[in-house]
């Protein structure tokens, strides 16, 4: 078994004999494969490489999408769970996103539905961009493409001239230090395991980020300079993926779980101060994507507490002192305006949601106004803010793919197949 891999997608086979499912590496880049699991002995074995997600067909064969948006088949000996000829493609064009999931289903009667869009080969190439609030995009560096690999991260500095980005290489993920607009980009990390979701300290001389170089996702600082080694600032029972100061820097906020043992949950601990963690939103749901105001008074964040991911403020630190549901259909990724007087969030059908919000003396929600909608094409994320906000709060950094512009940005086309079992016959025969 593959160190630090991750078994994904699954899809199960007739009468439970076994289960198909995808291996990959910690950014499914340089390991993608298709393992079958043997619910008979408990065996697990590999089945093909370069395979995003594999189904079973009734017409005796494997159907599968490679990263590269092509789908195959394969004859398959369901009894023995092997391999039994050789691969024929069927079709091309299939959409597939930053994690390398194909927006591809095959029923068991045989219908096929898909999304054409581009690949995950040309999801290795992503470019910063200034949106403003009509959603005219412009490139921030127009010569500057970079991997973001699967996970979102990047952030920028309290001076807005810089930029920490997670950049997934061949020497894997690694956070980078990008001057803005159009200057130099530095490599901050070297350590060789995952480095991922930077975050700045309030006086931009610093960067933390979250790492598994001891085993678990934990949290570290850097220089932003790069001078001198990575410190542990935090160190949990369970892993940590994401981490933002106050703007005092008094307070350190940090969402942990994510696990099959553990809930996404919202902690904040005051370094030098706590010597545990505080429970900020920690439920039997999924909290994600804390956020704290200018003025420290108030955290926002996400929670599925309703059946559906909406946006919800708390007063802090004492956030039992009250809530209040920002978003009313659907939401994620909250983020407050620099002035204070507006949260930012992505609502339930994917726009840019400005919301006017008065603080003081108590919290209130004005009006909920949208922005402009969310391109295809761009790289977003459930769990995770995927873009900034300029100082004065009338752009946002985001992050789109290549051949993902404005004029391209309407998204795929949604192909129905019946009968696909049919077309797979004529094509590979029975």
């Amino acid at each position: 078994m593959l160190r630090r891999s991750f078994a994904a997608l699954p899809s199960g086979l007739p009468g439970g004999r076994g289960v198909l499912f995808t291996l990959c590496d910690a950014n499914c880049r340089s390991v993608l494969e298709s393992w079958v699991l043997d619910l008979e002995s408990g065996e697990a074995r590999l089945l093909n490489a370069d395979v995003a997600q594999s189904w079973y067909s009734a017409t005796g064969h494997l159907v599968y999408v490679r990263p590269d948006g092509g789908v195959f088949a394969v004859p398959f000996d369901l009894g023995a769970l092997e391999l039994a000829g050789a691969a024929v493609p069927v079709l091309e064009g299939v959409k597939v996103d930053q994690l390398i999931v194909p927006d591809f289903a095959l029923s068991p009667g045989g219908m096929l539905m898909m999304i054409a869009g581009p690949t995950g080969t040309a999801l290795t190439a992503a470019q910063a961009v200034w949106v403003a609030r009509d959603g005219t995009a412009t490139p921030i560096d127009p010569d500057w493409t970079f991997d973001p690999g699967g996970n979102v991260g990047w952030v920028m500095s309290p001076d807005a001239r810089r930029l920490a980005v997670k950049i997934l290489s061949d020497a894997g993920d690694d956070v980078w230090i990008k001057e803005l607009e159009q200057g130099p980009l530095s490599r901050l990390t070297f350590h060789g395991e995952r480095e991922q979701r930077p975050g700045w300290t309030p006086d931009g001389q610093s960067v933390t980020f979250v790492s598994d170089r001891a085993g678990q996702m934990d949290l570290y600082m850097k220089r932003a300079d790069g001078t001198g080694p990575a410190e542990l600032l935090l160190d949990l029972d369970v892993p940590i993926w994401e981490a933002s100061w106050s703007p005092d820097g008094t307070w350190l906020v940090v969402r942990v779980g994510g696990t099959a043992e553990a809930q996404r949950d919202i902690l904040g601990i005051r370094p030098g101060t706590d010597s545990v963690p505080v429970p900020l939103a920690a439920t039997e749901f999924q909290e994600i994507a804390p956020a704290l105001s200018p003025d420290v008074r108030w955290l926002a964040y996400a929670s599925d507490e309703t059946g559906r991911s909406e946006v919800y403020v708390r007063p802090f630190p004492d956030t039992d002192g009250g809530k209040w549901q920002v978003s009313t259909d659907g939401g994620r990724s909250p983020l407050w305006a620099h002035s204070g007087r507006e949260l930012f969030y992505v609502n339930g059908a994917g726009e840019m949601v400005a919301a006017q919000v008065v603080t003081t003396p108590s919290f209130s929600v004005g009006e909920r106004r949208v922005l402009f909608p969310i391109r295809a094409g761009y790289v977003n994320s459930n769990n995770h803010r995927a873009y900034n906000v300029s100082p004065d709060d009338q752009r946002f950094l985001m992050v789109r793919f290549a051949g993902s512009g404005d004029e391209d940005d309407a998204p795929g086309a949604l192909i129905v197949v019946e009968n696909f079992f049919e077309e797979l016959k004529a094509k590979v025969g029975n």
